[in-house]
């Protein structure tokens, strides 16, 4: 299964830096590839970030 999550401007605006459960992307979805894992480490220290949308695969079963 392939899933494309949006991070949105909202979801930027309202999630919590070095909260994994309320950052821009856990608010977005729960799955995180390494962009994801990089736009949360941008995002924890404080350099700017902008609205994407990332690709993933999920394992059925």
């Amino acid at each position: 299964m392939i899933l494309t999550i949006t991070v949105t401007s909202d979801d930027i605006k309202t999630g919590i830096p070095k909260d994994s459960c309320r950052c821009p992307i856990a608010l977005a979805a729960n799955v995180l590839p390494a962009r994801a894992n990089a736009f949360m480490e941008a995002f924890d220290t404080g350099a700017g970030v902008a609205p994407f949308t990332f690709t993933t695969s999920l394992q059925e079963g």
